[in-house]
């Protein structure tokens, strides 16, 4: 059959729950004295994907473990959800103009970390409760008036006896993915610091303080008043841990972690018994000092009233105490009468911010603006740095590869391509949203050029300015993809005999399409929700299957000539190209590259004025600078993209274990396999090999496989002996002193993955085709292709090449 390009050329073979027939189209590869068996209709579905661009959408799913994000994208897709309701497809692609810009509140913060942190023992209710049981306690022992501090000390003293118990909330760890690796810091920070913040605005009588908290394993967990205990060894952190976080350890079970103590705040006590009205001037004083040199701007004092009969030392006292607890503040009396010297007139004590530290202040800020515009940067996105003068935005590009995307967002923004933050590239042949950030650009700047992107294939929504924080790559959970595939089919397989009645399977074996029905199609969804699908890596990372004289150059090849320093042979991969839906002017420019054999020159002239292959005319531009160079050539290209051919090759080895891992032993565990001992904690130090001892037994879900590099823990079975062949074969070698063009440190993915919200419904049907609509959600990193494949059961892509 023409068109077919069998996936096994990206080293794709297999299915987790595959039929017991026969797979069509094996017949290509069956020997010839394979038995005669009766026609039967197989399992697999064909259908068009990609006809159209709206076949095939893809919107990404950002993480709430950062409290700033999460609002935002609660308020994004509610408000895509309803404008879903009243306008389809053209209604999301404008709702992002609805969003409000306002800044989360204190309390939406500590609700949203709250439940972040909560865990069985530490409910999030529970922990809110005691959070508010504490404030009230601290509340109850200051009286509202200088007449209850004389007329009812009594009553006070019992209050502060109750008191004295129960001081202390704690609130558990921040947990974050440790897959996140290279953005964990910056976001402990950030949500922490923000966590801080709000308790002492939304409970100006507490504060907190991050303290080192070792958790027994043996030490069990109580509940007395509603607030939970557990039998710890504390090392409190004496300074002011606002601005100083250290990263998190997530193992609970025996390692030191970084809790929040929140407990009394008591500094200004002191002057309690010389206040009018103690309770309402100290909550005033505390969120004044508690909101900072940024709340100067709109409160530029706070008053603290004096009783009738303070005497000067008792005032003396007051102001020491003012300067003592904090060294910016700076204090002064205020007469309310006829004169100073009245003792009858109303005192007070004006407290305001000093001048010097105000300057100190706007000078820092100055300062940290400054060196963000003049950040020169590389092209490395996982170095784009934090602003509050990042726009977010939502990023709509229509069958336009993410380069390109970049490259006209850059070019119309008149910025620079390390200026654009994002989580992560998505699909060309589909119509993909993606949030980014935009790095210390004006809104009025975007909204001005804003409209040329449109004949670009690429729309640009600003959804929310004024952002602290910058998207990196891997800041995405993972994507939610919605898919139309177009005229269904089921394949039947018949057999026929020769005249002579010899059979010759090569010959004698014939395929047709019969109608697919919704029964067949809702099997399959149902495998695929019991079973999972394997986690191939699709051909958007490695290249597309067939022959190479089908679809030319594959990216891992282009990976493995680097691998092994063979950095020309790698740029002429690259010139070469791939064969697949390449237009007049990309052709043009590839004959230009060989028949100059390979003069950068000549080959730039070629490509005019058309706007196309960005990575080739980079690498042309270094050639052209270092013709005997080619490492620094390639250099040409961005970092990211460089290690794009690495990460595709390592994609084709693990396509190649993974099918043979499932050959052999399907979803068992076995012996030897490796795993994440949780399922949210993904980092090199959670990595165990399986002895078939564990209890609770490890699922598949957990079970892992390296992407190979020279920091990576291989299985210790015949598996791990089958990457060490597969690299020999290849002549790799990953070493950790090589230039980063030709090695790689390596990671881990699971091997079988279950896609979340996942649903099929035939939309269309008539007496010759129907049509199916698939929702479903993936976790980052994750190919939708690689899922259709498993539900449509097939070996091949069926189309002329």
């Amino acid at each position: 059959m023409d068109g077919l390009r069998p996936y096994s050329t990206i080293g794709i073979e297999g299915f987790i729950d595959g039929p017991t027939h026969p797979l069509p189209s094996s017949y290509l590869s069956r020997s010839s004295s394979s038995s005669s068996s009766p026609p039967f209709i197989s399992w697999e579905i064909t259908g068009v994907v990609k006809d159209k661009p709206e076949d095939f959408v893809v919107r990404e799913i950002l993480p709430k473990n950062n409290i700033k994000i999460a609002k935002i994208v609660s308020h994004y897709n509610s408000t895509r959800n309803t404008n879903d309701k009243n306008g389809g497809e053209n209604a999301t692609a404008s709702s992002t103009t609805t969003i409000s810009s306002e800044p989360l509140t204190e309390e939406e913060i500590i609700q949203i970390y709250l439940e972040h942190v909560a865990t069985l023992e530490h409910p999030a209710t529970v922990l809110r409760q005691s959070l508010e049981e504490l404030e009230a306690r601290v509340i109850n022992r200051i009286p509202l008036s200088h007449d209850n501090i004389v007329g009812t000390s009594s009553n006070s003293e019992g209050v502060a006896d109750d008191s004295i118990h129960n001081t202390e909330v704690w609130i558990p760890p921040f947990r974050l993915l440790k897959e996140d690796n290279d953005n964990l810091g910056l976001k402990f920070r950030t949500n922490r610091r923000d966590f801080h913040r709000a308790i002492s605005i939304k409970f100006p009588f507490l504060k907190t303080v991050s303290s080192i908290r070792h958790v027994s394993p043996m030490s069990t967990t109580t509940t007395k008043n509603n607030t939970t205990t557990i039998t710890t060894k504390d090392t409190t952190d004496s300074t002011n841990t606002n601005d100083r976080v250290t990263s998190t350890n997530t193992n609970t079970s025996t390692n030191d972690e970084h809790w929040i103590k929140v407990t009394v705040e008591d500094c200004f006590d002191g002057m309690i018994e010389h206040l009018n009205a103690p309770r309402d001037d100290l909550r005033r004083l505390l969120l004044f000092r508690n909101r900072g040199f940024d709340g100067a701007s709109t409160i530029s004092s706070t008053l603290l009233r004096l009783r009738s009969d303070v005497s000067k030392d008792d005032r003396r006292t007051v102001h020491h105490i003012i300067s003592l607890k904090n060294r910016n503040f700076e204090s002064s009396m205020r007469h309310q009468g006829s004169s100073k010297q009245d003792d009858s007139s109303l005192k007070s004590i004006v407290v305001t911010w000093k001048r010097q530290a105000l300057a100190k202040d706007a000078r820092k800020n100055n300062k940290r603006k400054h060196n963000s515009r003049n950040d020169g940067g590389g092209s490395d996105n996982s170095k784009h740095r934090n602003n509050d003068k990042n726009l977010l935005c939502v990023l709509k590009k229509t069958q336009k590869e993410h380069l390109t995307a970049m490259q006209i967002l850059s070019r119309i923004l008149k910025c620079r391509q390390s200026d654009i933050g994002f989580a992560g590239i998505k699909d060309m042949q589909a119509i993909t949203y993606q949030f980014i950030t935009l790095r210390d650009m004006g809104q009025q700047h975007v909204e001005r050029n804003i409209n040329q992107l449109g004949e670009q294939n690429v729309e640009l929504k600003i959804i929310y300015s004024n952002v602290d924080f910058a998207l990196n790559v891997g800041d995405l959970k993972g994507n939610f993809f919605e898919i139309m595939v177009r005229n269904l089919k089921r394949i039947k397989v018949d057999q026929h005999s020769h005249p002579d009645g010899e059979t010759d399977a090569s010959e004698s074996l014939e395929e047709s399409f019969v109608e697919c029905d919704s029964m067949h199609i809702n099997q399959m969804v149902e495998r695929i929700k019991k079973h999972g699908f394997i986690n191939f890596y699709g051909e958007q990372r490695i290249g597309h299957p067939g022959s190479s004289e089908q679809v030319g150059v594959r990216g891992f090849q282009i990976g493995q000539a680097m691998l092994r320093k063979d950095y020309m042979e790698a740029i002429k991969m690259l010139m070469e190209g791939t064969r697949h839906r390449e237009n007049d002017d990309v052709r043009r420019v590839r004959q230009a590259w060989k028949e100059s054999n390979g003069d950068p020159s000549t080959t730039i002239k070629a490509f005019g004025n058309a706007d196309i292959m960005p990575r080739e005319r980079a690498v042309l531009r270094g050639l052209k600078r270092y013709p005997n160079n080619p490492l620094e050539s390639l250099r040409f290209l961005s970092h990211q993209m460089r290690m794009f051919y690495i990460n595709a090759y390592q994609s084709y080895i693990f396509n190649r274990v993974a099918s043979q891992r499932i050959k052999l032993y399907g979803d068992t565990v076995i012996k030897g396999d490796i795993y994440f001992d949780t399922d949210g904690d993904h980092c090199r130090d959670s990595i165990k090999i399986v002895n078939c001892n564990e209890v609770p037994p490890v699922e598949i879900t957990q079970v892992v496989l390296p992407l190979p590099g020279y920091d990576v823990q291989y299985p210790g079975n015949d598996i791990g002996q089958l990457y060490k062949d597969l690299l020999l074969t290849d002549n790799i070698r990953f070493e950790k002193n090589s230039v980063p063009e030709s090695t790689a440190k390596g990671s881990y993915r699971k091997l079988i993955v279950h896609p979340g919200k996942l649903s099929a419904d035939i939309v269309s049907s008539n007496s010759s085709s129907a049509s199916m609509k698939l929702s479903f959600e993936l976790p980052k990193g994750c190919y939708a292709t690689m899922l259709l494949r498993e539900l449509m059961v097939t070996t091949v892509i069926r189309s002329n090449c």
